[in-house]
């Protein structure tokens, strides 16, 4: 049995490709949603998606203390302004990662209320079956 270090070891060539093949895979995938999907229903879910995601960052900096000063979503360059959190490491900290608990927490709520947990995981309990 070999050693779980050794199967992380990946070669300078190897990650190389890797990193080519998921830039591709990436242009494709874009293509594709702008060639058959329609642009109107992409741009409204990049839309929600953006303000979850901007949303998430200024929640996170007035909880930790600091100021928007400026809230930009539907724009090209999205973005907001704040002053510094008045917890110096851990705000900024928290602050960044915010839209991974954001968009986390819309998902959930999005599932349970709107799609009545369509999406639902199985039990603890019934995962030694699977």
């Amino acid at each position: 049995m070999p050693d779980i270090t050794s199967l992380l070891v990946v070669p300078e060539k190897t990650l190389g490709l890797i990193i080519m093949l998921i830039s591709a895979l990436g242009v494709t995938a874009n293509w594709l949603n702008w060639k058959f999907l329609n642009g109107h229903i992409t741009a409204f879910s990049y839309h929600i998606g953006t303000l979850v995601h901007e949303l998430s960052h200024a929640i996170m900096c007035v909880f930790m203390g600091g100021h928007v000063s400026s809230f930009v979503v539907f724009s090209r360059t999205p973005h907001i302004t704040h002053t510094a959190p008045t917890f110096p490491i851990i705000g900024q900290m928290l602050t960044s990662i915010a839209p991974i608990i954001g968009g986390l927490s819309f998902l959930f709520v999005l599932n349970t209320y709107a799609l009545e947990s369509h999406f639902a995981w199985p039990l603890y309990e019934t995962w030694g079956s699977v």
